[in-house]
């Protein structure tokens, strides 16, 4: 053979061997696959820096383009000759960060983190203007494509590095385009390319660091990446990463401009409201806290709050920790227009230029009551919450957020109208005398009520919280109503809670809903669940005590005197009636002669009488007439027969002598009522009346 074979060591040499002039076969070799055959060489001198293309491409070592960075050190007030002379001693650490050997760059990474942080025996670590001129010059692209080394420890690094510089430097802006297109490709698509979820924790860091740097014109163009990122952030299963991103997301609601995040907020509001059901306390707690920020400042697209806003954080009402139901009252008072609690965004925009650019309008009366009437139902439910300092909190929160409906109602009504805004709560008044009686004081008689309910309530409430419950009743009640009848119990309790504390606060606005009220209080009353049946029996009562009995004893006889109930619901009927009176009696309410007649001819009706055979009926015809006696006292002697007749029949049908003795003192109290000795003096002089009727 007429040539001889070389060695490797020789074909190597070849093919490392540099060519010559601008472009050159490698080692005289071609069209061997993987091998480049030419290069080109950019000569590069960083005291020309200002003079080329901010960014420009250059081929290292045969490889692909990379990207350079040319900043002007003077920007940063360092010069150009301190900056090449702190990269001439870390380049060396530089260029292996490129390396092919991951043990290499892994080591050349550690080392450059702890020149930049902490320094050396060599060098100190770099100050702020000299740390900018590095990060946003030199080490910016070697930085950004260390972010995704193969290597977890080289991506750490270079997140950690990244991050000091958001912390220090005065200005980010040159970092910020080539970092915000890194971002997303690491942490913010489906699936998310970043495996650690330490790195990923520190990505989160990093855009908080840049949130947190207050700089609306540093941000705002970026606002679509980092809100990407923040989304993925919220979804991702390491808990730690939730609550970076539940703070990240409520600084930035507080920085940026509601036109800017409006396109946004639907969407990490949707991610945070999903993190409402996370198992651990403190990530729901900081979802609140963002929720709070985001809605807060103004930014949801109009009706988001109806659909999306309320239907979501209701489980919340009655979550397992205490500080996260009260945080989310608090923040509920804040979106009804509260501003005494609660990060706002917008007390964080109040110091920020452009605000009144904003193109947003402000929102119609029309808006802000279908808010109202999303919202205030559940800041109703933690005035009824188990733990006193939550309920206090929560009914503290109702009377501010009514006092300032009702000076907003007032700045919107023409001084001729405000008089009839004082006392929202005032009905026709009734031409009887007897409701026009002025022993009755309904001030007192509400006052008296809240007193005997206790914590939280310590006196009447406020004018703004019974305005703003009477404004909102029509718009209320129904759905309250209709959740007295759901299946499950938590939603019963839920609304049971919410009506009695709304007919506290509305007093007497229930007047004109009275024909669909007492209907579902009678079959929300047999509940068999106690604390919904108590609930429904502490409405009943403030029923009782806030509207007139000339208003409601027609329809709940009408109700009673119904063919078609069954022996239950006429048990539960009369839970309805006994209560009312009782409660109308405790407050002196004024009781019409033709109503009191009303009562007793109804407890004497062949369709009452026919269920005394049951023992659920005949107790509760004993408690009746009981609070009838006790509210009437000696006008029962308008009545004396018919109340003798009831008495005398649920006599007649006990056998208990425990029972016997209850209906025996109920005889002597109605023979004290109508004057007379005893029982047997009325029943000399009824006694033929009756049993010629019978």
């Amino acid at each position: 053979m007429g040539t001889q074979k070389k060695s490797i060591d020789e074909i190597w040499k070849e093919l490392n061997k540099k060519p010559v002039g601008g472009s050159a076969a490698v080692g005289g070799i071609t069209m061997l696959p993987g091998i480049t055959s030419s290069t080109r060489t950019v000569t590069h001198n960083l005291s020309e820096s200002i003079k080329v293309p901010e960014v420009e491409e250059v081929a290292i070592n045969g490889g692909g383009p990379k990207k350079t960075s040319h900043y002007d050190p003077t920007k940063a007030g360092v010069s150009a000759e301190d900056v090449n002379a702190y990269m001439a001693r870390i380049q060396r650490l530089v260029n292996c960060l490129s390396d092919p050997d991951r043990g290499t760059r892994r080591q050349a990474a550690t080392q450059l983190q702890t020149r930049l942080l902490q320094g050396d025996a060599s060098a100190p670590a770099p100050d702020a203007a000299l740390l900018q001129a590095l990060v946003c010059g030199p080490l910016l692209y070697p930085l950004v494509n260390l972010m995704q080394d193969s290597i977890e420890k080289c991506r750490t690094v270079a997140v950690e590095v990244l991050t000091l510089a958001a912390k220090k430097v005065s200005d980010l802006s040159p970092v910020m385009p080539a970092l915000m297109v890194e971002l997303p490709k690491l942490m913010g698509h489906l699936p998310v390319v970043e495996p650690s979820e330490e790195v990923r924790l520190q990505l989160t860091e990093l855009a908080a660091a840049i949130v947190n740097r207050k700089d609306r014109a540093l941000m705002e163009p970026y606002i679509s990446e980092l809100c990407l990122l923040l989304c993925r952030a919220l979804e991702d299963t390491f808990h730690e990463i939730k609550k970076a991103a539940c703070s990240c997301t409520a600084s930035l609601a507080a920085v940026v401009s509601a036109d800017s995040l409006e396109p946004h907020a639907e969407r990490l509001v949707s991610a945070l409201l999903e993190n409402l059901k996370h198992q651990h306390s403190r990530v729901r707690l900081a979802c609140i806290e963002a929720l709070d920020a985001v809605i807060g400042g103004g930014c949801m697209p109009a009706g988001t709050i109806e659909s999306l806003v309320a239907p979501g954080v209701r489980a919340i009402v009655y979550d397992r920790a205490p500080a996260v139901r009260e945080a989310l009252f608090v923040a509920l008072a804040h979106w009804l227009g509260h501003e005494g609690g609660g990060p706002s965004a917008s007390e964080g925009r109040a110091g920020e230029e452009g605000d009144s650019s904003s193109t947003k309008p402000s929102p119609s009366r029309s808006d802000q009551t279908a808010v109202a009437a999303a919202l205030l139902p559940l800041l109703l439910v933690g005035v009824t919450d188990d733990q006193p300092p939550v309920a206090r909190t929560a009914l503290g929160l109702v009377e501010s957020v009514g006092d300032v409906w009702e000076a907003q109602t007032r700045s919107a009504t023409p001084p001729e109208s405000s008089e009839s805004l004082a006392s929202p709560m005032q009905v026709d008044e009734s031409a009887d005398a007897d409701a026009q009686s002025t022993s009755y004081d309904h001030a007192k008689a509400a006052e008296e009520l809240v007193l005997q309910l206790g914590e939280p309530f310590t006196g009447r409430p406020s004018s703004g919280a019974r305005q703003i419950s009477h404004m909102l009743m029509p718009r209320l009640l129904p759905p309250l109503l209709r959740e007295l009848s759901e299946w499950t119990v938590a939603l019963r309790s839920c609304a049971a809670r919410q009506l009695h504390t709304l007919l506290i606060l509305a007093e007497d606005a229930a007047t004109p809903h009275l024909d669909k009220l007492l209907p579902a209080l009678c079959s929300a009353i047999g509940d068999e669940e106690a604390d919904v049946a108590a609930r429904i029996i502490a409405s009943v009562h403030a029923v009782g005590v806030h509207v007139e009995a000339r208003r409601w004893m027609p329809l709940v006889l009408d109700h009673l005197s119904n063919a078609k109930l069954t022996i239950s619901q006429k048990a539960n009927s009369l839970v309805v009636v006994a209560g009312l009176l009782h409660s109308a009696g405790r407050a002196n309410q004024p009781l019409p002669s033709d109503m009191l007649l009303l009562l007793a001819s109804t407890l004497i009706s062949e369709d009452i009488r026919g269920g005394c055979e049951h023992p659920a009926v005949r107790q509760q015809l004993l408690a009746v007439s009981g609070n009838a006696l006790r509210w009437g006292q000696s006008r029962c002697l308008e009545v004396s027969r018919q109340l003798y007749t009831l008495l005398l029949q649920l006599y007649g049908f006990e056998k208990e002598p425990a029972k016997i003795k209850a209906v025996s003192a109920a005889m002597e109290e109605l023979a004290s009522a109508c004057g007379v000795a005893s029982f047997d003096d009325l029943a000399a002089e009824h006694a033929g009346t009756v049993y010629f009727k019978l």
